[in-house]
């Protein structure tokens, strides 16, 4: 019974299906997270003060804010501006499809942070890629590896 159910055309209606960009950008979210390094956002004052007792849209309340890739664990030492409004909206889009977590810190930033296990999963299922620096390169230029490559150094 939970077969036929999750082989419905309804069930196949509501499942996320990966594109190529949706897989490079797994594997990089995968690669940066094993270097220590995370996406950010930057809260507003007010956001960063009440987001405990606030429900946030991911489209107007996220998508406005400014984007960083920095250190996991230490944002004051290492915090790269993003300036890419696709590559923002395709980590909402993320989000929103539990691919990503969040986790607030005190410094008015929340941490973007990959769920690992679906997403080391999920890649198993798609055609492999490791040209995927190249797909982002082509999808959001070249700025976006040149940020990485800084943090890295």
């Amino acid at each position: 019974m939970l077969t036929k159910a999750l082989a419905s055309p309804a069930a196949a209606k509501n499942t996320y299906t990966f594109t190529a960009i949706d897989t490079a950008l797994a594997n990089m979210l995968l690669w940066t997270a094993s270097r220590k390094l995370v996406f950010m956002l930057r809260l507003t004052p007010e956001m960063a003060t009440t987001h405990k007792m606030t429900p946030f849209s991911l489209q107007q309340d996220f998508a406005p804010l400014p984007l960083f890739l920095g250190d996991r664990n230490n944002s004051n030492g290492l915090l790269l501006p993003v300036h890419d409004a696709r590559l923002q909206q395709n980590l909402i889009d993320f989000y929103s499809a539990n691919l990503l977590f969040t986790q607030f810190s005190s410094h008015q930033l929340v941490k973007l942070l990959p769920t690992a296990q679906w997403l080391q999963t999920i890649l198993t299922t798609v055609p492999t890629n490791p040209a995927w620096p190249l797909t982002l390169a082509t999808t959001f230029g070249p700025e976006l590896l040149d940020v990485i490559h800084r943090a890295r150094m």
